[in-house]
């Protein structure tokens, strides 16, 4: 949930790719 939020915010976040991050974020959620 954290992670959507900080997503949805227009910030570059030191992640390595937004829909990388999503696809794993959302079955680990669910």
């Amino acid at each position: 949930m954290e992670m959507e939020m900080e997503m949805a915010t227009p910030t570059p976040t030191p992640t390595p790719t937004p829909q990388a991050v999503e696809l794993v974020t959302v079955p680990l959620y669910g």
